[in-house]
């Protein structure tokens, strides 16, 4: 069995990236050396592929449109840099 793309912040895993949710503005992420945790769910860098890379994009999009102000555009901005970094080895 593959790694799953996710798991809930109840420990249910996500094995198919069409299951991934659409979550709402996070309050809290957290960028570790192997996943990103958002809001209690987990992402595991290993699992990151193009469908998830599509999915995280509809989601900083749809973030980016709940408020479309500069402090919000830095703090997505810091997301995708840290991200970058994590999945990169740089963290």
């Amino acid at each position: 069995m593959s790694m799953p793309f996710g798991v809930s912040p109840d420990g249910r895993w996500i094995l198919a990236t069409a299951d991934l949710p659409m979550l709402p503005m996070a309050r809290r992420v957290v960028m570790a050396r192997d996943h990103i945790e958002i809001d209690g769910w987990v992402f595991p860098y290993a699992s990151v592929s193009k469908n998830w890379l599509a999915w995280f994009r509809k989601i900083l999009l749809d973030w980016h449109g709940q408020d479309v102000s500069e402090r919000n555009k830095q703090w997505i901005d810091g997301i995708l840099d840290a991200f970058q970094d994590g999945v990169t080895g740089k963290l």
